[in-house]
């Protein structure tokens, strides 16, 4: 491969136009990697509505530019993952909705099998062998030289590790997030050991891995050796030049403070906004005429059940699944960004995509966590982009008390910590951490 650019394979379930945060780092590799003259193809699921909004549009160059190809599989969920409209029902409603016992059971026992295994069974495993059979196709007429797969799932990792065994190519396997100790699905001994001998067997063939944090690379480092780099998730600033200049909300002098992405509740403490709405209720003031806080997105349920509890009917308002465009749009106009930070100790190297975001929107975070010295708390000091609340309902009355009577969140951001964040930056340093590494490499081949 010396002094050419090698042809790159990324395997990837995730990407455009199914409208998730896990398509954008593997579709910012195949726009940026393309732009700086590599042959790019992409292996992908095809996409169904049971997947989600397939909403998210391909950049004409990068649809010109790079191939596409997508492989069927079979799924066994039969309704969209996400609500495309709000769930502005009342709470009442909400609650005596009436469910079958037989959906009632089939979602405890897949919860069950999800708790003791860590495996998700809703995960496209049956995507692999189409897969793979479609990847030797492509290398008989296209001979790759590079193959860079994406967990999760770990179908990607697991077709990356056969075409390895198969093909004289070099392996990158990423990880947006952890397969063995992932934080979502942990499962329970001894399946956990059983997902750990299989990760190893078959990740072990890797000749380079990534990830998206300092903290996942140390846990990856530990298992694989020193072969591992961060290279983090980011935001494209090509994405803010799509959207609508005039603003979203109307100009009535309330504070709006919003959240964009899915709950997860048990790792994330959003109950803590909750308590200090109704506090500032306790104090006397009518809430109703001076604030918002607005939800956008999926799997918002674990909130929107606590409302009618805490009597925040009139204040929370539940948009449900919007497309990116109004999502970036409301991150913009927001007075600021709600961010529940992780709570888990263990789920220390957790920096997710929607994060950064909020990093690039021009609007300060209110980031509610339980420590200062969490992977995103530190981010918000360092880059200037916000405030820390942490581990009191009171602290964080007070602060959105502070905003209600005109105040300001702390907003100073330093743009030399923005510019590493931006996936053009991130792709660059990706390719070039590779082909570095490549076997006959040589430094004029990453030229850019």
């Amino acid at each position: 491969m010396k002094n050419q650019k090698p042809k790159i394979l990324i395997i990837s379930y995730y990407f455009p136009p199914l409208n998730v945060i896990a398509s954008l780092r593997v579709y910012s590799w195949a726009k940026y990697w393309s732009r700086m003259g590599y042959e790019v193809c992409v292996l992908t699921a095809k996409k169904n509505h049971h997947d989600g909004s397939l909403d998210l549009p391909i950049d004409a160059d990068v649809a010109a530019s790079v191939r596409i190809e997508e492989t069927p599989y079979k799924s066994f969920r039969k309704k969209p993952f996400h609500r495309k409209k709000g769930n502005n029902l009342s709470p009442a409603k909400k609650r005596f909705c009436v469910i079958s016992t037989a959906k009632k059971c089939a979602k405890k026992i897949l919860s069950v099998i999800r708790h003791f295994t860590g495996i998700d069974p809703y995960s496209p495993h049956l995507w692999v062998h189409l897969s793979v059979k479609k990847a030797l196709e492509i290398h008989k007429q296209w001979p790759f030289d590079l193959v860079v797969s994406s967990y999760g799932p770990p179908a990607s990792h697991i077709i990356g590790s056969i075409l390895k065994k198969k093909l004289p190519v070099y392996w990158v396997a990423d990880y947006r997030d952890l397969w063995y100790g992932n934080y979502f699905y942990s499962g329970k001994w001894p399946f956990t050991y059983l997902e750990y001998l299989i990760e190893y067997f078959l990740v072990k063939k890797a000749d380079f891995i990534t990830t998206v944090s300092d903290p996942l690379k140390d846990n990856l480092t530990s298992l694989f050796g020193n072969k591992v780099a961060t290279i983090e998730n980011g935001f494209d600033e090509e994405d803010s030049d799509k959207i609508e200049t005039t603003g979203i909300f109307p100009d009535d002098g309330k504070i709006r403070l919003v959240y964009t992405g899915r709950i997860y509740a048990e790792k994330q403490d959003y109950l803590q906004l909750l308590k200090a709405l109704a506090i500032l209720k306790g104090r006397g003031i009518p809430l109703q005429e001076k604030l918002e806080v607005l939800f956008y997105g999926f799997l918002l349920e674990p909130i929107w059940n606590m409302v009618a509890k805490y009597n925040l009917e009139n204040i929370i308002i539940m948009h449900g699944f919007v497309d990116r465009k109004v999502s970036l749009e409301a991150q913009r106009d927001a007075d600021a960004l709600i961010f529940f930070d992780w709570q888990d100790p263990t789920a220390k190297g957790m920096l997710t995509g929607k994060f950064f975001e909020y990093m690039f929107s021009g609007t300060p975070i209110l980031n509610i966590s339980n420590s200062c010295e969490t992977i995103n708390s530190k981010l918000v000091e360092e880059a200037g982009i916000g405030v820390n609340v942490v581990g009191s309902a009171e602290k964080l009355a007070d602060t959105i008390e502070t905003m209600i009577r005109g105040g300001k969140l702390p907003y100073q951001p330093s743009q030399e910590v923005l510019l590493r964040f931006t996936r053009r930056h991130l792709a660059e340093k990706m390719i070039k951490e590779i082909t570095t590494r490549l076997p006959n490499s040589s430094n004029s081949s990453t030229d850019m």
